[in-house]
């Protein structure tokens, strides 16, 4: 079987350490006590720390989270992480912002688990507070069944050549596209390795009214990592997509 890619934190940090845009972002947008859903290994965690924010990270990999504790013993920053599900956690604080960066939404696949996760954003949500996350926009040619195929490159962890291999498989009745990603060392292809991820795919306009349903207003949304300059009033940024295609942010209110 196939393993998740949350299994091997180290080639997960490789794969996705050149994203910034998002850490800026979340920065600009967090406001006083912060609980992050699907914090990982702290890409975005450890910055948020590091600006002064209370934070509390939440993830449900045992790996991602050792990862998180060595990152952190290398600081001095007081996060505190724990291992739970965003759909059944609670935790019986209130927090001034809920986040749930890179697309961690995408791994709540049902209607169910939707609806139990935003009842615990509302749950942990201080008066007056805001939830913030984004989604990927769906890209046709991935729900199409394409397959990316990287150049060589050295890998960080042995210093040897090698490739990187997406393939694409869309489920169109769950909405969940699953990528199969195998990383081949050029000089010995037979110790390649690979991982898989299931994501569920959120379209804009279902997303909005998912929030409307279930007691959300929207009051900032970008595709391109601005920050909201005043959230007394709902604003939205729809620049054109970029050839990476793109995410989409938003800040919410709960009504």
């Amino acid at each position: 079987m196939t393993p998740s890619l949350y299994a091997d934190p180290r080639t997960y940090d490789l794969l996705f350490a050149d994203r910034t845009d998002d850490v800026a972002y979340y920065r600009a947008v967090a406001c006083g006590r912060v609980l992050e859903y699907g914090c990982g290994t702290g890409r975005i965690t450890l910055p948020l720390a590091a600006a002064g924010h209370d934070v509390t990270a939440v993830d449900p990999s045992s790996p991602m989270l050792a990862r998180l504790a060595e990152r952190l013993a290398e600081t001095s920053l007081p996060v505190r992480h724990v291992l739970g599900d965003a759909t059944t956690l609670s935790l019986g604080e209130r927090f001034d912002t809920v986040l749930f960066p890179f697309n961690g939404l995408a791994h709540v696949h049902d209607a169910a688990g939707l609806a139990a996760f935003f009842a615990r954003v509302h749950d942990h949500l201080a008066p007056g507070g805001r939830f913030a996350f984004d989604l990927w926009i769906p890209e046709p040619r991935l729900l199409d069944g394409a397959v990316l195929e990287s150049g060589r490159f050295d890998d960080p962890l042995t210093g040897e050549p090698v490739t990187l291999r997406e393939e694409f498989s869309y489920d169109a009745l769950a909405q969940v596209l699953t990528t199969r990603i195998t990383l081949t060392p050029v000089l010995d292809p037979t110790a390649k390795r690979g991982w898989m991820l299931a994501q569920r795919q959120f379209f804009p306009e279902e997303t909005r009214a998912l929030l409307a349903a279930h007691g959300f207003d929207v009051r900032w949304r970008t595709t391109r990592w601005r920050a909201p300059t005043d959230l007394s009033v709902p604003g939205f940024d729809d620049a054109p997509l970029d050839e990476r295609g793109a995410m989409l942010a938003y800040v919410c209110f709960a009504r």
